[in-house]
C-alpha cells in the first residue's frame, strides 16, 4: 500500500501510479520559483533531462531536452516539461529515468500511462499553484 503526498507547500510532493513492473513515481521540488520533477521507477536513473518554460508572449511553452546514450525517455521528458510549463506558468526541469528489462509493448504502454497519470495528478492538485498565483 502506499499513499500520495501533496505538500508543495513543504517544498516536495510524491505520487505513484501504475503497478508492479509498471509502477512509475513522480517527486516534485519546488526550487525557488522552479519545480524539479523526478520521474522514476524501481530503478531510478537520469535517462534524460527536460527544460521548459512558458513564453508569455505566445503562451506556447518551449523546451530543450539532453539524454544518455542508449536511453529513451527523451520524449518523456521533453512532453511531460512542456505540459508542466505551460499549465501551471513556472519553468520546469524533468529528470526521467525509467528502465525495465525487456519490456513488451504492453509494458512501454503501461510505463507511458502511469507517468501522464502521476504528471496529471500532480497538475490537478497544485493547479493553484501558478507562478505568479
Amino acid at each position: 500500500m502506499h499513499t500520495n503526498q501533496f505538500m508543495l507547500s513543504n517544498s516536495q510532493s510524491t505520487l505513484i501510479a501504475g503497478q508492479d513492473r509498471c509502477q512509475v513515481k513522480l517527486i516534485a521540488l519546488n526550487f525557488g520559483p522552479d519545480l524539479i520533477l523526478l520521474i522514476f521507477n524501481a530503478a531510478p536513473h537520469v535517462g534524460a533531462v527536460a527544460l521548459a518554460e512558458l513564453d508569455q508572449q505566445s503562451q506556447r511553452a518551449w523546451a530543450s531536452v539532453l539524454s544518455a546514450p542508449g536511453h529513451r525517455e527523451e520524449q518523456l521528458a521533453l512532453s511531460q516539461a512542456r505540459k508542466v510549463a505551460a499549465c501551471l506558468k513556472r519553468r520546469t526541469c524533468v529528470i526521467a529515468g525509467i528502465h525495465i528489462d525487456s519490456p513488451t509493448p504492453k509494458e512501454i504502454q503501461a510505463l507511458t500511462e502511469a507517468a501522464n497519470q502521476v504528471v496529471d495528478k500532480f497538475l490537478t492538485t497544485n493547479k493553484g499553484n501558478q507562478a505568479g498565483a
